[in-house]
């Protein structure tokens, strides 16, 4: 994760090439902005936003470019139907698989209904098949990027909230059950 050093390092020169003075309150932000990206990362950020950018960076623009850089490369919609085609050619009920498709294509096909039914179907059906594939896969990838673009903080407070929380549903199951022996009655 960015050192404060390097942090600093990286402000001090946008601040230089932008000719701009930043209060310690300030560069406090930028560093907590960042606290999740690599030195590496970061530094390769600033690189890229000397060339491209036009002002001085937000927060975001650095982080945003960092997070690309450190993301993986997820394949196009068609890139990844085709590696799906490519797991429906290898798969034969019953048998072990010896192509196994990247993982958020596997994940797209087990969500529309798994390797059998692409298996199975029909010149008709497979024309549903791809678009319902391509529109699941674009959604996975939509959730997996931003996720990555989340704060730790951020995704702790979501695990949290996305937690079941047992208490309450066996609160819900007891007063569903004791309405239906009432209803019994």
């Amino acid at each position: 994760m960015a050192t404060r050093t390097t942090a600093l390092a990286v402000l001090a020169m946008c601040a230089e090439h932008w000719q701009r003075e930043l209060s310690p309150a300030l560069q406090d932000l930028y560093v907590m902005g960042w606290d999740d990206v690599s030195d590496e990362v970061l530094q390769a950020a600033f690189r890229q936003w000397l060339v491209t950018g036009t002002r001085f960076p937000y927060i975001a623009d650095l982080r945003n470019i960092a997070l690309e850089l450190a993301s993986p490369n997820y394949l196009s919609p068609a890139e990844a139907w085709e590696e799906a085609v490519k797991a429906r050619k290898d798969f034969y009920p019953g048998q072990p698989r010896s192509y196994i498709a990247p993982p958020m294509v596997e994940k797209t096909i087990k969500a529309i209904g798994g390797l059998g039914m692409l298996f199975e179907a029909t010149d008709e059906q497979n024309i549903s098949h791809r678009a319902q594939f391509l529109a699941a896969y674009r959604q996975f990838v939509d959730r997996a990027q931003a996720d990555a673009k989340l704060l730790p903080a951020m995704r702790e407070v979501r695990a949290k909230l996305q937690a079941p929380n047992a208490g309450a549903a066996s609160v819900v199951q007891d007063v569903v059950k004791a309405l239906a022996e009432a209803r019994r009655e």
